[in-house]
């Protein structure tokens, strides 16, 4: 059995790969970092900043992603989740490298809560151990953002010369839109 993971780019909210999705959106990620799942499938719809791809394998739904183009060009990782009985099988590694691949020219930044609890510390491990550093402990425009919440920024690559100008593009372009 082949475990390769496939991104296949979602372009309607009709897509019959999203109907495990909104299960998955909902387990994966805590109330607080999330959207309503309406407002998820919307933007599917929108087809503007927001790409949002299923990953497969053997064409079997597994996971998600998305990911915003900025108009800086840098990538803003949004969310990555895997089905549960599908983890730890390298499949959210090879997701991420395949985001990676598609974005080789730009800065691919996200955001990580600050790693406090064990759940916390391996997703910031995670990303660590897949291409991505620590941008900034504390990237106050996007804490500011987020009261209540201690967010980690991370990056594929160098960001310290724009860390301001991608937090302020996160906040007008990605967060405005999510609570459209």
């Amino acid at each position: 059995m082949n475990n390769l993971v496939q991104l296949v780019r979602i372009l309607s909210s009709d897509d019959p790969l999203l109907a495990q999705v909104p299960a998955l959106y909902e387990s994966a990620f805590p109330e607080q970092a999330r959207i309503p799942t309406k407002r998820l499938l919307e933007l599917i719809d929108e087809r503007n900043m927001m790409m949002f791809y299923c990953a497969t394998v053997n064409d079997e739904f597994c996971g998600m992603a998305s990911v915003w183009t900025l108009k800086s060009h840098t990538i803003y990782f949004h969310y990555l989740a895997i089905l549960e009985s599908m983890r730890n099988r390298g499949l959210g590694a090879q997701a991420v490298a395949q985001v990676l691949q598609r974005c080789v020219l730009y800065p691919t930044v996200g955001e990580v809560e600050a790693p406090v609890t064990d759940l916390q510390k391996r997703r910031l491990a995670f990303y660590l151990r897949n291409n991505f550093s620590i941008a900034s402990e504390n990237p106050t425009l996007l804490n500011a953002a987020h009261p209540g919440n201690d967010l980690y920024l991370i990056s594929n690559k160098n960001i310290d010369y724009c860390l301001e100008d991608v937090q302020r593009e996160i906040i007008e372009q990605v967060y405005s839109k999510l609570h459209e």
